[in-house]
């Protein structure tokens, strides 16, 4: 959620600030919000091309507007996804 909440903003997609609620949310839940160290970045991708986000060769996700709001099956570009996992790896957010 928060990797794709973290997409949504930076495309434009998601009401600013929709980020910072959500992890206010979990950290108020003690729910874990950052992506394991060990995890690789390279190996997340790969698992996902293989996932059902996969349409016409695209990853395509399910990203928030706004609370309640979502936008389905927009295709997010290789790099931005890199960059989102690369950004939230090891993070307590």
């Amino acid at each position: 959620m928060v990797v794709e909440t973290w997409i949504a903003e930076q495309m434009g997609i998601a009401q600013s600030g929709i980020l910072d609620s959500l992890k206010s949310v979990l950290s108020g839940m003690d729910i874990a919000s950052a992506i394991p160290n060990q995890l690789k970045v390279d190996d997340l991708i790969e698992a996902m091309q293989v996932d059902k986000k996969v349409e016409r060769g695209e990853l395509r996700f399910t990203l928030p507007q706004e609370i309640g709001k979502i936008k389905t099956g927009v295709a997010v570009e290789a790099g931005l996804l890199y960059n989102a996992l690369c950004e939230n790896i090891g993070r307590s957010m």
